[in-house]
């Protein structure tokens, strides 16, 4: 398997010198069409934001469509805010992992995951302190969303999970 490092030259300490305090890209992190068999693991992603103008923008993690296999595992995105759309977005892709992620502290109109594909597994993840709904999913098959925490949705019209317009055989056990 292949991984990607990144750190910066002469290993400075980029949060602590505070060059990086704002993102200058609509998403964190973008995986383009028909990418497959990567991780996403271990990364802290704090502070980033998008300019308001678009979907999309303020994405942290976005996977476009065709991708399959892709693993997001043990990160932390927090204190992220944004235009209309989703904190870690999966659009029509196939066979995702999505488990021990903390997603808190998101302001702007953003849901945390918005899922639509096959076989997409999502579990064990925290989500808190959100301004939208938590786990979305639009036309999801043969998935499950198990042993999730949901807390402190940061509006009315806020859901903790939803699961429609299309979605099949969607298991959905053991989260508060």
């Amino acid at each position: 398997s292949n991984r990607l490092y990144v750190w910066p030259k002469d290993n400075e300490n980029l949060v602590q010198s505070q060059k990086i305090t704002q993102s200058f890209r609509s998403f964190a992190i973008g995986l383009g069409r028909n990418v497959s068999y990567v991780t996403i693991e271990g990364f802290v992603l704090r502070r980033t934001t998008g300019d308001f103008s678009d979907f999309g923008e303020g994405t942290i993690i976005n996977v476009a469509g065709g991708n399959h296999h892709i693993t997001i595992r043990e990160n932390e995105i927090t204190q992220a805010m944004g235009g209309r759309d989703n904190i870690i977005d999966f659009r029509e892709t196939n066979d995702i992992v999505i488990e021990k992620n903390h997603i808190s502290e998101i302001t702007g109109k953003k849901r945390g995951i918005l899922l639509s594909g096959v076989n997409l597994n999502v579990t064990d993840n925290l989500i808190e302190s959100i301004s939208g709904t938590a786990l979305y999913c639009s036309g999801c098959m043969n998935s499950i969303i198990v042993n999730n925490t949901v807390a402190g949705l940061g509006s009315s019209h806020a859901n903790s999970i939803s699961v429609y317009q299309g979605s099949q055989n969607v298991l959905i056990a053991g989260n508060i």
